[in-house]
């Protein structure tokens, strides 16, 4: 099948919204052109655009085109679509200063680059990439960099990437479809999603991570401006019903975190009592508790200033042997000990009886 050379005569008989006046000259006529439909015309190279110097979209998708070339006259240009081609770098468009949509999916792709001064850019379209075996598409930090002020929407489907941490300079971004990749790690999305906190699309079907437990409720908590997920709406009533159950899960490991360290306080209370040989007291109601983990729960959750107490008691001094006040919780008790050669005032108040 012959290939197709862009000429005056091919732009002349393009569709187009703007209609060629009657005598109009041509020259005349595509200088005026604002949008051109040239997809699917079996062209192999862009030449021949230097006339239209008012295009703001250019439809080129759907052919033969192997390099990025001859659009530094189209200054204009907001729109550029060239998906399904034979494009393997991106290069020759720092011109398009003024370019807002960028289309470039389904070609050949192997580095996103040459965007640098793109700084209007809004959407990136890089999905599908035709890559070598075992490779994955990869990003030019530098171009990322320079688009994370503009960019809104960024398409990378289908390009066997497993992590998405390049892209967590795009704090702008709204949309990010990362559909038929091999991401698996949880944690990391959850770190980008903490800092793209005005994204409302996110898509990640058919990745292995979608099928890991609690993968959706995790995502909803931990981004509270997402309205869609993998194509599905996200319910606010369900949102608010996962935060408050995530809530609930945090408080009751703080709860059971503190049990578990005032149990650990009270026994190392008890086993210094015996290497100093104090009289055993009436055993405390922590000490018989501890065996029992939910009634220990509950007891700390009602006794938070006994606890204070109980961890303030200071430990004694070997080289001063005397009786003194021990408190435990609520009790007082006479033991037979030694008295701190500190400056600390014992909880209790008392002073040492000698």
């Amino acid at each position: 099948m012959s290939v197709v050379k862009i000429s005056p005569e091919l732009l002349a008989r393009c569709p187009s919204h703007t209609k060629r006046k009657r005598g109009e000259q041509l020259p005349d006529y595509l200088r005026r052109l604002t949008h051109l439909y040239l997809q699917e015309k079996r062209i192999d190279e862009i030449d021949n655009l230097q006339t239209c110097r008012n295009l703001t979209v250019l439809y080129l998708y759907d052919n033969t085109i192997s390099r990025l070339e001859n659009l530094d006259q189209l200054t204009n240009l907001t729109h550029l679509y060239l998906q399904n081609n034979r494009i393997n770098r991106i290069a020759n468009i720092d011109c398009l200063r003024k370019l807002t949509k960028l289309y470039l999916g389904g070609n050949a792709i192997t580095v996103v680059e040459g965007l640098d001064q793109l700084t209007e850019l809004r959407e990136l379209h890089v999905e599908n990439q035709r890559l070598p075996s075992g490779e994955k598409l990869l990003f030019d930090p530098r171009t990322l960099v320079a688009l994370a002020p503009s960019l809104c929407v960024l398409n990378v489907s289908g390009n066997r990437l497993n992590s998405l941490a390049d892209v967590i300079c795009l704090e702008n971004l709204t949309q990010l479809m990362a559909v038929h990749n091999q991401l698996t790690d949880l944690k990391e999305l959850t770190q980008l999603l903490s800092r793209l906190i005005v994204l409302w699309r996110l898509d990640l079907s058919g990745n292995p991570i979608c099928v890991k437990s609690k993968y959706r409720e995790r995502v909803i908590i931990t981004s509270t401006s997402l309205v869609m997920l993998d194509g599905k709406e996200i319910n606010e009533t369900s949102r608010q019903f996962l935060i408050n159950w995530q809530a609930s899960k945090e408080a009751r490991r703080r709860r059971q975190q503190d049990a578990e360290s005032i149990r650990m306080s009270v026994m190392h209370s008890a086993e210094i009592g015996d290497v100093f040989q104090l009289p055993s007291a009436v055993p405390h109601p922590f000490l018989v508790a501890s065996s029992n983990p939910s009634q220990f729960a509950a007891m700390i959750s009602t006794s938070r200033d006994t606890v204070k107490k109980q961890e303030a008691v200071r430990l004694p001094n070997i080289f001063a042997p005397q009786r003194y006040l021990h408190s435990v919780g609520d009790r007082r008790v006479w033991v037979q000990g030694t008295r701190s050669l500190s400056s600390q005032v014992h909880p209790s108040g008392a002073l040492p009886e000698h």
